[in-house]
């Protein structure tokens, strides 16, 4: 369908950007740069934004089309710094981070 009839654009041209862009445009304007043209009365741009809108949340959803496992869960400390042994080494040996008296995991103890 048509959706710009100043630069006769239609909702497959706008998708197809969308899904072909190395770095997806956020605004009609850019959208209008990655075909090439520009806009002309304005009167198309709120359809232009909702079939990006669109796009972008299908984007944000790849985990659900895809067969990939989920990702592992990692320790805070290991972020940074790649170990939790690391992390005592440096930042105190084997000082205890947990409060004494305290319950749980010991995350700042060298043995991890």
């Amino acid at each position: 369908m048509i959706i710009c009839s100043c630069n006769v654009l239609s909702d497959h041209d706008v998708r197809r950007v969308m899904t072909a862009a190395a770095s997806q445009p956020h605004t009609a304007s850019d959208l209008y740069g990655c075909l090439g043209c520009s806009a002309q009365c304005g009167r198309c741009a709120r359809t232009i934004k909702r079939i990006m809108d669109e796009a972008l949340s299908a984007s944000s959803c790849c985990c659900r089309k895809t067969s990939l496992p989920p990702a592992p869960m990692i320790r805070a400390g290991d972020l940074c710094t790649g170990s939790s042994s690391w992390s005592a080494s440096r930042h105190g040996g084997n000082r205890s981070a947990r409060k004494p008296g305290s319950t749980g995991p010991n995350w700042g103890s060298p043995s991890g």
